[in-house]
């Protein structure tokens, strides 16, 4: 029987039983292929010596003198092993505190009881670097604050450091100390821990805020009225007789009522001198943060799992103000995540909400509040 010709292009070998040398079948085992794969091999062969020389050059510049091209090598490798080796909740920033704080008022003003407080669950890796609420670009919280009337201009991050003494709007978070993006690989024991803070947060903001209203209002009581005196005849005199003392009249009139607001505002917040500093409404920026607060009796956990969007009447335990209309308003907002599937409709409804119920609340408070507010900044 004779043997078939070869196949001048294909090479193939095949491995012999028994001992010796695993010849393996190959069918790009062209000449041509075999150049290709050396080239290529040098090639990498070169970047790799080129790479070394690099880090060897970086590692010298920086002062490392421990061991040359391998040291480096070891080096990388146990960053990546030490990067392995971290735990979840030093990866979320448990603990380190100060990358994102607080927006209660605006760098250089007192801190002024707010028309409403804008409660997130924890700042985003994102937030976290930039030192601003919502800052992720897929984050719409800018968008829907303008789009639903809450700010009359359009907005950014950036914006929410003026937001506390432009429109009476702050912010903060639940976690306001732990930054991450996995909401949940925070268990109960973080999420109590959470509560606490808050509430304890909110108090301290209400007890500044009150402070701050009381001495700006005990100011505006005590100061004299411009048309009393030689301010009032000057104006008169100045202006030729009835039209200067009319318009007198009318700016005395409208100092007169609001010193008289002011004496209301007085006297209503004696028996609980905080109330002062209440926000008007607590605006929570998406159920899981409102939620989470509901634990430690069953009653809570009851009510946990019916908390939808809009107007909340029941409250979680240890809230630290009274219900209204005595406390402020508590509004669950549609998250603001470029993650969460809502319709445009659906996410901006609740924001619509808020934006009404805060159109009624006068914002400075009272006329003597802008005045006062130049004055202590």
């Amino acid at each position: 029987m004779s043997t078939p010709p070869a196949n001048p292009f294909l090479s193939f070998s095949f491995a012999a039983p028994g001992p010796g040398p695993d010849v393996r079948h190959d069918v790009y085992s062209t000449p041509k292929r075999k150049a290709s794969l050396e080239a290529r091999s040098v090639s990498k062969h070169r970047r790799r010596i080129v790479t070394t020389a690099a880090e060897l050059t970086i590692s010298s510049s920086n002062g490392d003198t421990s061991g040359g091209g391998s040291g480096s090598s070891n080096n990388s490798a146990s960053k990546r092993s030490a990067k392995r080796r971290v735990k979840p909740e030093q990866q979320l920033g448990s603990g380190s505190g100060g990358g994102l704080p607080e927006k209660l008022r605006s760098p250089g003003h007192p801190e002024w009881p707010l028309r409403c407080v804008c409660v997130g669950h924890n700042p985003s890796a994102t937030a976290w670097a930039k030192g601003h609420f919502y800052a992720h670009p897929s984050n719409h919280m800018w968008r829907l604050l303008h789009a639903a009337g809450v700010s009359p201009r359009p907005l950014t991050c950036v914006d929410d450091e003026r937001l506390p003494i432009e429109l009476g709007v702050g912010f903060t978070d639940l976690g306001h100390d732990c930054p991450g993006t996995n909401s949940a690989a925070f268990k109960r024991d973080v999420l109590r821990t959470w509560r606490a803070g808050l509430f304890e947060r909110l108090r301290g903001h209400v007890r500044r805020a009150a402070a701050t209203a009381a001495a700006a209002a005990a100011a505006s009581a005590a100061l004299p009225d411009p048309q009393c005196g030689g301010a009032g005849g000057d104006g008169g005199a100045v202006g030729g007789g009835s039209s200067g003392g009319g318009s007198g009249s009318r700016r005395g009139g409208a100092a007169a009522a609001a010193a008289a607001a002011v004496k209301l505002e007085m006297e209503d917040a004696a028996a609980a001198p905080e109330r002062l500093g209440y926000p008007h409404v607590i605006a929570f920026t998406g159920k899981r943060q409102w939620r989470e607060l509901f634990f430690g009796t069953p009653e809570a956990e009851a009510l946990a799992k019916k908390v939808d969007y809009g107007l909340q009447q029941a409250r979680p335990p240890d809230w630290p103000f009274p219900p209204p209309p005595n406390g402020p308003l508590v509004v669950v907002l549609a998250s603001s995540s470029g993650a969460s599937a809502l319709s445009n409709e659906a996410r901006i409804a609740p924001y619509r909400l808020l934006a009404g119920l805060l159109r009624d609340v006068r914002w400075p408070h009272s006329p003597e509040r802008s005045v006062e507010a130049q004055r202590l900044s």
